[in-house]
């Protein structure tokens, strides 16, 4: 094999095993993050989450990389969590903190938060890896009466912006020409043990628990 040939099949190799390997680039850093009890909601009050982090070198020499971390938020923002750091790995070495932790405010909204990290390698310019995880932060306990909330958008019940708010036990829902998806995600009304995700249109009541009373079409 000609040394052009043997660069080529290289080359291809490396953009094979990248485009096959979720949280690998061709330099061959992997990262990965979870949530250490997939089970926990943080509070309304905000709280502590702790999860697991590790990043691992599995070239044949030292690299460095630079790595951070942002939440996104249920209404589309992102929260910065860890600023720009540099992280050196000997050759295989894996570095791993399975007591990590993130602080959530008790003024940050109620609903799905995604938690990234990223890697990157400063000598490859535009190769960034990450890996996410996903919680819930419940909502406050209601003072006010269920409210009759119309959707101003189709969208997934569980996005604050549906119906402008994010909907909880007892709220009836009118769906008017727009689509609501019903998904398993939504916390405020407990719906974790729905089956698959379903579209309703009309008007439905949210129970506590996982009852959906439907009203119209």
């Amino acid at each position: 094999m000609n040394r052009l040939n043997k660069f080529l099949f290289t080359l291809h190799s490396l953009l094979f095993y990248s485009l096959a390997t979720t949280f690998v680039f061709a330099n061959e850093v992997s990262v990965n993050i979870s949530v250490n009890d997939p089970n926990y909601k943080v509070p309304a009050i905000g709280g502590k989450l702790y999860y697991s982090a590790k990043i691992e070198n599995t070239t044949d020499t030292l690299m460095e990389y630079k790595w951070w971390s942002v939440l996104s938020l249920p209404t589309g923002e992102y929260y910065p969590i860890h600023k720009t750091r540099n992280i050196r790995l000997q050759s295989s070495q894996i570095r791993e903190n399975k007591n990590m932790r993130v602080t959530i405010p008790e003024w940050l909204p109620a609903g799905t938060y995604q938690m990234f990290w990223y890697v990157a390698d400063p000598q490859q310019p535009g190769e960034i890896v990450h890996s996410a995880f996903t919680f819930e932060k419940m909502p406050p306990a209601r003072t006010d009466g269920p409210r009759h909330l119309v959707a101003v958008q189709s969208g997934k019940i569980s996005e604050v912006t549906t119906f402008g708010v994010l909907p909880q036990s007892g709220d009836t829902l009118d769906a008017g020409d727009f689509t609501i998806i019903i998904d398993k995600d939504f916390s405020a009304g407990e719906l974790e043990a729905a089956s698959g995700t379903v579209a309703l249109r009309g008007e439905f009541v949210v129970e506590s628990g996982v009852t959906l009373t439907v009203h119209g079409d």
